[in-house]
């Protein structure tokens, strides 16, 4: 019995004085300080770098654009079913457009804006430029000044009765001849942004007063039903045309401009558990445009893994299966880092597939996470001209015990 005893007393001690414990997989060691076989952590620079600009429809945004940026500019088509609540059959007074403004970009000089009446059907969710370019008349129904401004109505007198009268009429048919409005300029040196008809607050409308048979007057206020910016890029470029090797990494708010960068993890061993890739960038203070008046001097700049090797813009894709990571960026700084809690998280475990196999490495897409809601513009070294100035991705990982000890 004292040996039965014996040998289990010996058979507990042993078992609770192992100091094994399982190792954290990669994912649980973002939040964590385990340091066990924490290996020197390795500065990559990009193997390949790219960029291109393709203009995305505005339509679903809660701002329209009318004006110039440093290297876009944009118009703005709408419609107004609405106006099928004015009476058409009383005599027209009077009709203001009237638009707010919640800040402006650029220069406050006053431009000149024509009215232009649009023939053809086009849809708020899909519509581009191209689509609006050849279908809208050329003689100006309206044309006024504009001068872009900070927090303010945009009260403007329609002087052409005429027409709007004849669009309050075509309001009231089954089917319209008359789709809408587009407003463009020849030449601006500054921008506003303002409320479209999907704000909540402020929306664009029509102030419509008309006259009865008894002299009485009656004000009619008829919201746009459908807005959209129309936005061009000023450059020689084609659009979805990648650009390899640039000096520049661009990423356009209103220009559309995104970026590509491919690392290359090779040295990397498939068993590491990733602590942290650190994405940098040196700002390329010449080439951004980030005013500091009224909107203030920051840019939302994302990043997404590529899912396929082409790096052809017109079918290029990302992962959208994890949050993108979104940090921003100060036009006012030398150099700009996904480096916030959130974002360096998200980095991380985008490296943590590649190194893992998970996923397969063609690179990161750098791109404006808020296209089209300004005319920024964010701009970074890409490091072809000086490899001091290039991109870096800085990685801390470490390697499990099986690992380091069959090491020589």
């Amino acid at each position: 019995m004292k040996k039965i005893l014996a040998l289990v007393v010996m058979i507990l001690s042993l078992t609770r004085c192992t100091n094994d414990r399982s190792i954290p997989n990669g994912y649980e060691l973002f939040e964590r300080d385990n340091k066990d076989g924490l290996a020197q952590p390795i500065t990559l620079l990009p193997l390949r770098v790219g960029c291109y600009w393709s203009l995305q429809p505005a339509g679903d945004k809660t701002n329209l654009l009318l004006g110039s940026g440093n290297s876009s500019q944009s118009f703005v088509i709408f419609g107004c079913e609405n106006l099928a609540k004015a009476d058409s059959g009383a005599e027209l007074v009077s009709a203001k457009l009237a638009l707010r403004s919640s800040f402006h970009m650029g220069e406050a000089t006053p431009f000149t804006v024509t009215a232009h009446r649009v023939a053809a059907e086009w849809a708020e969710s899909s519509v581009l430029w191209q689509d609006v370019k050849d279908s809208y008349q050329a003689d100006p129904v309206e044309t006024f000044e504009f001068t872009p401004r900070d927090t303010t109505w945009h009260i403007i007198p329609m002087t052409n009765l005429a027409f709007m009268k004849e669009w309050i009429s075509d309001a009231h048919q089954s089917s319209q001849d008359i789709h809408g409005l587009l407003l463009k300029f020849e030449r601006a040196s500054g921008g506003s942004i303002l409320a479209s008809s999907e704000a909540t607050l402020y929306p664009p409308y029509f102030e419509i007063v008309t006259r009865a048979d008894d002299s009485s007057l009656d004000t009619t206020t008829a919201k746009l039903s459908h807005d959209a910016s129309l936005v061009l890029n000023g450059t020689n470029v084609p659009p979805e045309t990648l650009e390899n090797d640039p000096a520049t990494l661009r990423i356009g708010n209103g220009s559309g401009y995104r970026s590509l960068l491919l690392f290359d993890l090779a040295q990397i061993p498939r068993e590491a558990t990733i602590h942290q890739a650190l994405l940098t960038f040196k700002t390329d203070r010449a080439e951004i445009y980030v005013p500091d008046a009224s909107v203030g001097v920051t840019f939302s700049v994302a990043a997404r893994a590529l899912v396929d090797s082409s790096w052809t813009p017109t079918s290029i894709a990302i992962d959208s299966s994890a949050s993108a990571a979104v940090d921003v960026a100060s036009g006012t700084d030398d150099s700009f880092a996904f480096d916030s809690a959130s974002p360096v998280q998200s980095v991380s475990q985008i490296v943590q597939r590649w190194v893992s196999e998970i996923a397969p490495n063609y690179g990161l897409m750098i791109y404006p996470y808020y296209q089209n809601s300004d005319f920024q513009e964010m701009a970074f070294m890409s490091g072809v001209a000086d490899a001091n100035s290039a991109p870096t991705l800085v990685i801390t990982y470490s390697l499990p015990p099986a690992h380091r000890f069959a090491q020589p």
